[in-house]
């Protein structure tokens, strides 16, 4: 995911995830690759590395069971980057908030 896509998925600023991306890809528990203008971050493999082994598998038990994160991962598919950057792009041109904030449908109105 790009940092455009988590800034949405989690309603925060892009700063703010970018900062906390930064501690985690510092921390060996997130890793990152450039394709072209996006920049995606992906959990790290946890088998090059033995404490971000244990730290996700003690994450990955604690959020199978959290509502939100449910929630989140319900929302996920309909976050898509190009949609962000070109709403964004149209707010700006209307003089509206550069924030880039996009409606996510419930799954009710989802395709």
């Amino acid at each position: 995911m790009c940092v455009c896509e988590i800034r949405q998925a989690l309603g925060i600023a892009q700063s703010t995830v970018s900062k906390h991306l930064k501690v985690l890809e510092e921390a060996g528990l997130v890793d990152y690759e450039k394709e072209g203008p996006w920049v995606n971050y992906r959990i790290a493999d946890p088998r090059r590395n033995a404490y971000a082994a244990y730290m996700l598998k003690g994450l990955r038990d604690w959020l199978e069971t959290d509502g939100e994160v449910a929630e989140l991962l319900e929302r996920l598919p309909y976050i898509r980057r190009e949609a962000i950057a070109g709403a964004r792009g149209a707010f700006l041109g209307q003089g509206a908030s550069s924030n880039g904030n996009i409606t996510i449908p419930s799954m009710e109105e989802a395709p």
